[in-house]
């Protein structure tokens, strides 16, 4: 593999695990033939560290993911034709609730991590 795809593969994890880990796993890749397989193993694992070492910014990321996969679905099953709809029938109603949904339940989630990062300060 070449230098810089090592570069960019490592530059995938967070910079504490590559200050810790950097140096051999620089090594294990120029070991390794470069595959997609390979590839893809490296990238799971930079986003399994990076979940680990910075949890808000991946549920920020999830949540906007799944709401434009759930905005997809709800334009192209013709329950909308625009991102603002409002719910004049309980399907259209059902349908916004599930495409908001994940920002609740992550605004949720900030709320009560914050309360309790206050209360141990």
């Amino acid at each position: 593999m070449s230098p810089r795809w090592r570069e960019a593969l490592g530059r995938l994890h967070p910079r504490s695990w590559r200050d810790a880990h950097g140096t051999e796993f620089s090594a294990l890749l120029e070991d390794t033939p470069w595959s997609v397989a390979a590839v893809a193993d490296v990238v799971r694992h930079a986003a399994r560290v990076g979940r680990q070492v910075h949890p808000r910014r991946w549920a920020v990321l999830a949540a906007v993911v799944v709401f434009g996969l759930l905005d997809a679905v709800s334009m192209y099953s013709g329950v909308t034709h625009n991102l603002l709809w409002a719910p004049t029938t309980p399907y259209r109603a059902f349908a916004l609730a599930v495409t908001v949904g994940p920002f609740a339940v992550l605004g949720a989630w900030l709320v009560r991590r914050s309360s309790r990062s206050r209360g141990k300060g």
